[in-house]
């Protein structure tokens, strides 16, 4: 299956991470991330984006918004030509507080803040466990938090999903499905969190109603 999938990806970066990244699941080697580390942003780099997206409006969303490092990563990168319009999820409320003060700072782009985990449904009752970088839903934690189905959410436009959501990717991409084969955004999704993060993520976007590349690239550390 991993061979299939390298056969799968678009690039010559992607298969050398895909053989990186399994070398050091095997040996614990850290010379094997070190060779393929890259040096672009994370959700910006260039080498799988491009330029900037192009004058106008650019709605995306940022799943697992932390305290608004990413939006401001995308405003930096982005915003030097289009106004973003940029939807924050974020499960843990001292987060959405910190992204809340923030807010006024992202003008002329507009930030949209909702205590909420990204699930495949809308209103489960699910709650946070940990905090901070790594809080995540579970069936046991500290703090209760509803759930939301990007399909749900009645999108009439979007050019972009970011998902970095402690191993629930999986789950909020199958409640995006119709949004995401309506209008074709990018997506800049973490496969690290779960062991088969890049065989079931990767199915997921083969089983899509619209054609997608893949790439796959190693950041930080």
């Amino acid at each position: 299956r991993f061979e299939e999938l390298c056969k799968e990806l678009d690039d010559a970066c992607s298969r050398k991470t895909l053989r990186g990244i399994l070398n050091y699941r095997l040996t614990r080697e850290r010379s094997y991330l070190d060779e393929i580390k890259s040096s672009g942003s994370v959700y910006t780099d260039e080498d799988i984006w491009g330029a900037a997206p192009a004058d106008g409006d650019f709605y995306l969303i940022d799943g697992g918004a932390y305290d608004g490092d990413t939006a401001e990563d995308f405003a930096e990168a982005w915003g030097g030509r289009a106004r973003l319009y940029i939807y924050c999820f974020e499960a843990d409320r001292a987060n959405c507080r910190l992204l809340e003060d923030k807010k006024a700072l992202f003008y002329p782009h507009q930030l949209f803040v909702s205590h909420s985990a990204l699930w495949d449904s809308t209103g489960s009752g699910m709650v946070l466990s940990d905090s901070g970088l790594s809080g995540r839903v579970t069936e046991q934690g500290t703090e209760c938090v509803v759930t939301k189905r990007i399909d749900d959410l009645d999108f009439e436009r979007l050019d972009f999903i970011k998902l970095d959501i402690e191993g629930a990717e999986r789950r909020c991409l199958e409640g995006a499905r119709k949004t995401i084969e309506t209008y074709h955004p990018g997506l800049a999704i973490c496969a690290y969190h779960l062991q088969d993060d890049l065989f079931v993520l990767s199915d997921f976007i083969k089983s899509l109603d619209c054609p997608y590349d893949m790439k796959l690239r190693h950041y930080k550390n």
